[in-house]
């Protein structure tokens, strides 16, 4: 999964697997983390602001989460796997969820049967708004370990154990139905893969969807 994010491509996906579009709502288009204009989109920290991604080949094992964020200081649900129903009770990270809110990034996994695992990171002092970070959040299901990354640098790390992501729902990013704390803010380049990148690995992706 690859999603830039630009006005060029608004929500395609470019990888090899060629994604259905995001949908995207009560979003604008702003610049990105490499300067271009309309080189993010910004969600305005509403309800109605938000990006849903189809789950067409989940991952119930390791995975890797990588992503740009430009935070204007709210907290709210970055990338979050949801069932979609109007009823359902909000959980954080109720099946994998990237949360920004000063000064903390949280990390939530909720197993297929059971209960959830979290990992999150005091980054006083060293996060702030209106600042781009390239945020990375990886899971290694053969040795149950966790990590969290902030510009290639990991920030956090936790052995959660190996179990099954709960992964088969489609995503909400920006606002969840039944959260009421809404991502105001700017994202860029989004990636997803199936395996626990390394840092090298990581680092190496960080400019992948800057002009060139």
């Amino acid at each position: 999964m690859l999603y830039p994010f630009i006005r060029a491509l608004r929500g395609k996906d470019i990888s090899i697997n060629r994604n259905r579009p995001a949908k995207l709502e009560g979003i604008r288009f702003a610049p990105g983390p490499d300067g271009q204009p309309d080189g993010s989109v910004e969600f305005s920290g509403r309800p109605s602001s938000y990006i849903r991604l189809p789950n067409t080949r989940p991952t119930k094992d390791s995975i890797t989460l990588l992503i740009w964020i430009f935070s204007k200081g709210t907290q709210g649900p970055i990338f979050h796997f949801t069932t979609g129903k109007s009823r359902q009770i909000f959980n954080p990270g109720m099946i994998l969820q990237l949360s920004l809110s000063r000064p903390n990034i949280v990390a939530n996994f909720l197993r297929r049967r059971g209960r959830r695992a979290s990992l999150r990171a005091n980054l006083k002092g060293k996060i702030r708004p209106r600042r781009w970070y390239f945020i990375g959040l990886s899971y290694n299901k053969n040795n149950g370990i966790a990590r969290l990354y902030v510009n290639n640098r990991v920030v956090a790390r936790k052995t959660i154990g190996s179990f099954n992501l709960a992964t088969n729902f489609p995503v909400r990013m920006g606002a969840v139905k039944g959260n009421r704390r809404w991502f105001r803010g700017r994202v860029s380049c989004l990636q997803l893969y199936k395996v626990p990148l390394t840092t090298g690995q990581i680092a190496a992706r960080a400019r992948r969807c800057f002009s060139k």
